[in-house]
């Protein structure tokens, strides 16, 4: 069964799925300034995509993106209004620009060359003649061009050149199939360690009952590690109870890692003592009485399919989502960037990408396989 991806992040804002025609996928990105908008069509044959600047539903700008599905893609951009633009220290508002290049594994493989046309002849008294050729090829490196748009897309261009493959997705994309548990029709027996390894340190088992084995560790303030165990004999959760030097119940971090549908697993942390905080966006804020919760999946094969991050602190809120490409950077529904840092926030953070890996080895070594 196909299923159409509904949103996904590039550059520098979120692009929502907004319709499907005979021939294409439509997508359509929050707006980054008052009346323009960028729209993002994937064909379902060709398996190209062509990138729409619109302002006040005019289409000013388009860049095509030919045989996103192989290792040789042809870049084209063109633009179909004039903007106030800047060649040579001179500054037109009649010119429209076009631009080639390719991409082959990642990287350029050919200069971006650019056409300038006129789009239209003004009056004498403001118009200027051009002092470079007009509708002839130009390497770029040749001329000097202020554009906000054209710059924009050129920005745009070096970021597609490591996100081509995600691209390809956008076509279309099979759902993930999610087998049954690994664990149905095997029989495991209990093992329960004494000692456990996890993460940092050493955890001492402290005892029991029907569906959970307790752990403790003193190192830092105590840490109480709960494993469930389901009445069949497979670990569903790993839950991590840090306490403060204090030992006050309600000044604590959570951290659990839970089994889930993807047959991989959800990381669910948050913070129940106030923590300092630093958030960097256009301006750093600091803050020293910050809350805060985060929410990973990974699927079968430890891949991340989802982040996201909700901090409330003073009168400031954030629901953020992990970068698809930078690390240690969030974004917002807006697609801005920031970067959170903070001695709680970081370690619960930085545990959450060795989850997969930490849940694995837990049930390596509490559950052994019956002949």
């Amino acid at each position: 069964m196909k299923k159409q991806l509904k949103r996904f992040y590039m550059y520098d804002r979120w692009f929502e799925f907004e319709k499907e025609t005979e021939d294409k996928y439509i997508y359509t990105s929050a707006k980054r300034k008052k009346g323009s908008i960028i729209h993002l069509e994937a064909f379902k044959d060709n398996k190209n995509i062509d990138i729409l600047y619109l302002k006040d539903k005019v289409m000013i700008a388009k860049l095509s993106l030919e045989n996103i599905d192989t290792d040789n893609i042809h870049i084209h951009y063109q633009e179909q209004e004039p903007q106030l633009i800047t060649i040579n220290d001179n500054i037109y508002v009649n010119l429209i620009l076009e631009l080639f290049t390719d991409i082959e594994k990642g990287r350029l493989v050919s200069d971006k060359v650019v056409k300038v046309n006129k789009k239209k002849k003004l009056n004498k008294m403001c118009y200027l003649e051009p002092d470079f050729p007009i509708n002839e090829e130009i390497d770029l490196h040749e001329i000097e061009i202020e554009s906000d748009v054209f710059d924009y897309f050129l920005n745009l261009i070096e970021y597609i050149k490591g996100y081509i493959k995600s691209l390809e997705f956008l076509m279309e994309h099979e759902d993930k199939k999610i087998n049954p548990t690994r664990f149905i029709n095997k029989k495991y027996k209990l093992n329960i360690a004494e000692e456990l390894y996890i993460y940092d340190r050493s955890y001492t088992f402290v005892s029991k009952d029907d569906r959970t084995l307790f752990y403790e560790n003193h190192e830092e303030g105590i840490t109480n590690l709960e494993i469930k165990i389901d009445p069949n004999k497979y670990l569903t959760s790993i839950n991590f109870i840090m306490e403060n030097h204090s030992g006050i119940t309600d000044n604590k971090d959570v951290f659990q890692i839970i089994r889930n549908e993807l047959n991989g697993v959800t990381v669910r942390y948050l913070n129940r003592k106030k923590s300092n905080l630093r958030i960097t966006g256009d301006e750093f804020k600091d803050y020293d009485s910050a809350k805060f919760r985060g929410i990973s999946v990974y699927d079968s094969e430890a891949n991340k399919v989802f982040d996201n991050i909700e901090i409330r602190a003073q009168n400031d809120e954030y629901v953020l989502s992990s970068h698809p490409v930078l690390s240690n950077v969030y974004i917002d529904e807006y697609g801005k960037t920031y970067r959170v840092n903070g001695q709680d926030f970081s370690k619960l953070d930085a545990m959450s990408d060795f989850a997969p890996g930490i849940f694995e080895n837990v049930e390596k070594t509490l559950l052994k396989k019956v002949d």
